[in-house]
């Protein structure tokens, strides 16, 4: 047995106050060219949702099947201070109520190439197909969210299904984010450019999120070209496919635990921290900084902080360059290490240096990779 559903061009509006959308301009429909009557309706907006429904039941067992295809806009009105948009949203559903998750219709197989079409409309254009082949929940679209002070916007994806073992898994992925945090006249924090992907089974999550951030902080330098964030507590390596509309991107990630954040140059653009004061910048600029936090074998957290490319002026027309450095917390005490060229009074005085501490009871020799670049930590025992 089967039921197909379709609807185009709806309209809808839930909540209070309503109807909200109205036929303003008398021509029989409502449009784009409506008016909306806006005032005093709380609630959320559908608008120019299309859609296709198949309902299926075997005949032998009564196992049920269902499928959808959809799309429109989301809107949140009426409420004050907020303003929550989902733009050009699609929606693709294959899914059954059996006992297993992964037994859904192929409808390619079932119904040819072409899968199965789901009249949305009475004009012969107005149709979806379903071509759907495995079980998923699948939800896109750009998306925008302005509460009080804070601005975020992208175009997102979520996907839920099921592995062969039964086992379900999350996937989310982030592209053309924006966030802008305002303090009054100008935005403090802008955020662009952010992409990212995130994976989520019973073993755990991993993912990775890169955005460019822009700080605007009176009399304090922040220069951040880009800000990378990488987790994975699954305990294994990963190396996963997005189908995303605009193509296949594949999450790899090394084996975690570990939470890894690095900060990192864009072309000719440092990262730089420091302070304005008076008519002069003193700052300390660096390729890459990266923070992360490791769990080992034995159940031990251990934080790493290290740095490339450091420069700095220094008093006495000096300057430090080549700098780098890395220190690792324990449980037990920590070690680090740091070297650099330092040049003083001109060119006068110049030289390598090096420093080294360790405040554990044993040798550390550790690497830690920093975007690519080794930094080695190696100290006695104190």
């Amino acid at each position: 047995d089967m039921l197909r559903i379709g609807a185009s061009h709806v309209h809808a509006f839930v909540g209070l106050g309503g109807p909200y959308w109205q036929d303003s301009d008398g021509d029989g429909d409502i449009d784009g060219s409506d008016t909306p009557a806006a005032a005093g309706a709380v609630g959320v907006t559908l608008e120019d949702v299309e859609f296709g429904l198949t309902l299926m039941k075997a005949t032998g067992d009564g196992t049920s099947y269902y499928a959808l295809k959809g799309s429109g806009s989301v809107a949140l009105v009426g409420v004050p201070g907020v303003t929550l948009t989902a733009v050009d949203m699609d929606v693709e559903v294959n899914a059954t109520d059996g006992a297993d998750p992964n037994a859904v219709v192929d409808f390619v197989t079932t119904f040819g190439a072409g899968g199965l079409e789901v009249s949305t409309g009475p004009d012969p254009a107005d149709f979806v197909n379903l071509v759907f082949q495995d079980d998923f929940l699948r939800v896109w679209g750009t998306a925008g969210l302005e509460l009080l002070a804070v601005s975020i916007g992208g175009d997102f994806f979520f996907e839920k299904t099921t592995t062969t073992l039964g086992d379900p898994v999350i996937k989310v992925a982030v592209n053309g984010l924006t966030m802008s945090l305002s303090g009054g006249v100008s935005d403090i924090i802008t955020v662009t450019d952010g992409s990212g992907l995130l994976l989520i089974t019973d073993a755990g999550m991993a993912g990775e999120l890169a955005v460019s951030v822009d700080f605007n902080i009176p009399n304090l330098i922040v220069t951040v070209p880009e800000i990378a964030l990488a987790i994975n507590n699954t305990g294994v390596a990963v190396n996963e496919a997005f189908n995303l509309e605009s193509g296949t991107e594949t999450l790899v990630l090394p084996a975690g635990p570990y939470v890894r954040v690095i900060a990192r140059e864009l072309g000719a653009v440092k990262v730089s921290l420091g302070l304005h004061v008076g008519a002069s910048d003193y700052t300390l600029d660096a390729s890459a900084l990266q923070f992360e936090q490791i769990t080992l074998p034995d159940m031990s957290t251990v934080v790493r902080v290290a740095a490339t490319g450091l420069e700095t002026t220094l008093p006495g027309d000096g300057s430090l360059t080549n700098g780098q450095g890395g220190f690792i917390f324990y449980d037990d005490g920590s070690a680090g290490t740091a070297t650099g060229h330092i040049e003083l009074i001109g060119s006068a005085v110049e030289g390598d240096l090096a420093l080294y501490f360790n405040t554990t009871d044993r040798d550390i020799n550790e690497t830690i990779d920093v975007d690519g670049t080794d930094v080695v930590v190696r100290a006695d025992a104190n």
